[in-house]
């Protein structure tokens, strides 16, 4: 059985914040290099696991023994960008494959360069067969080029719009979106949606996003709020669930990845 093995890095700019934030990252990363032995090793009594800043121990972690989801991994497995967030992945993949045979569409808003949701896409093609119906789509936004300075990665340019295009060129269902959101999303307006992910690493643009999508959620719909519990978002959060309470919606589930989880009623 495979075992995929999860990156710790300090990937996440609050360790930059200060001097004490940068000390703290300093301390860590040393710390953990001391319990290497007992981290990501798939035969650990401890079950000890370092990864998108969690550490936990004791836990079953079977997505990482999952064949499926190895498979749909495959490809990225020497990513350490993928494999630092690899359980946030995992959130996406099983949320996306358990809305597979329903009605409506698939929106990434703020997708970035792809690889999270195609491995995504294949593990849910992988368990379900199929992720959309006819006349349903898969649309991928971004700015692709320059988003606001948080958004920023290493990536964004003129040349990750086609590699996002060419990454996804065999699924004729898939439609990347170039443009600003939400005004994007206005130009390819889906009537129903039945799973979105938001992460535009901006309370305003999230919340914005997250407008656009409400009145189109179908029944049981999922949204995944990639920002909604690092504490770097906190206005996102608070500002999200101003949203939930004015609508008197369901409460967005606050995930230890990381991630909100708001399921449609």
């Amino acid at each position: 059985m495979a075992f995929l093995t999860p990156v710790f890095q300090v990937w996440n700019k609050s360790f930059k914040n200060s001097k004490t934030t940068q000390i703290f990252a300093k301390k860590l990363t040393s710390f953990l290099s001391e319990l290497k032995s007992f981290l990501n090793s798939e035969s650990s009594e401890l079950s000890a696991f370092a990864f998108d800043d969690a550490f936990v121990w004791f836990r079953n972690l079977g997505f990482l023994k999952d064949d499926a989801f190895n498979n749909a991994v495959a490809e990225y497995s020497n990513d350490p960008i993928v494999m630092s967030k690899i359980w946030r992945i995992w959130i996406i993949s099983s949320l996306l494959a358990s809305v597979s045979q329903r009605d409506g569409d698939i929106v990434d808003i703020g997708t970035y360069d792809g690889k999270s949701f195609s491995i995504a896409l294949r593990y849910a093609l992988t368990t379900k067969n199929s992720v959309v119906n006819k006349h349903f789509s898969i649309l991928l936004y971004d700015a692709f080029e320059n988003p606001p300075d948080e958004a920023r990665k290493s990536n964004h340019g003129k040349e990750l719009f086609k590699y996002v295009c060419d990454l996804f060129q065999d699924y004729s269902y898939v439609l990347p979106v170039k443009g600003y959101v939400p005004a994007s999303c206005f130009g390819t307006q889906s009537k129903q949606i039945k799973w979105a992910q938001i992460d535009l690493n901006s309370a305003e643009y999230d919340c914005q996003a997250f407008n656009y999508v409400l009145p189109r959620l179908t029944k049981g719909a999922i949204v995944i709020f990639d920002d909604y519990g690092f504490a770097r978002y906190k206005s996102t959060q608070d500002n999200l669930n101003k949203i939930i309470k004015n609508n008197n919606l369901n409460p967005i589930i606050e995930l230890p990845t990381g991630q909100g989880l708001y399921i449609h009623e």
